[in-house]
């Protein structure tokens, strides 16, 4: 499998730039299997795969893809080492911060569970010096979480979610 994947996921790469919401949803599908079969395999490759995940999370037509999306991302995130995301940080902090937003719980729950994530992605590893500006991305990620952690009128999965994020930005 490991020799093959270079070459899957230049396919799944293209599957990901189709319009079929159907096989964009399956290509996500593989490669939640993918990362979670074996962690960490798609470090090199991570750069040909987010403008795939950006676009189908900036389709607001397609809420199962957006879902599915979210559920890889979230995977990703957490079967790699911070270093892997860091410099995809700028583009994929603001496009989840927007789903933050979404009136669909579900959206919302996913995207508070991959803010989470990329808290982590952010945050620099201590004695190393950061390698990237975080600071920018941090501000807005705790205004935005901080919005959804005080709201009243949500559902109980997005506020468990909320907790959940404002505890791992903090800590």
């Amino acid at each position: 499998l490991l020799a093959e994947l270079p070459r899957l996921i230049k396919a799944l790469s293209r599957q990901l730039q189709e319009k079929a919401v159907r096989t964009r949803t399956a290509a996500f599908n593989c490669l939640r299997q993918l990362a979670s079969s074996l962690p960490g395999c798609l470090g090199e490759h991570a750069s040909s795969l987010v403008p795939g995940v950006v676009r189908a999370l900036k389709d607001a037509s397609a809420n199962p893809l957006r879902i599915e999306a979210l559920a890889f991302l979230q995977l990703a995130l957490s079967t790699h080492p911070p270093a892997v995301f860091q410099p995809h940080a700028a583009t994929l902090v603001p496009t989840v911060l927007s789903l933050v937003e979404d009136r669909y719980y579900k959206i919302t729950a996913e995207a508070l569970r991959v803010s989470a994530e990329l808290a982590r992605v952010l945050r620099p590893s201590p004695p190393d010096p950061p390698t990237f500006d975080f600071a920018a991305l941090v501000a807005p990620l705790f205004t935005c979480v901080s919005a959804r952690l005080v709201a009243q009128d949500q559902d109980q999965e997005v506020k468990e979610r909320a907790i959940e994020c404002v505890g791992a930005v903090v800590c």
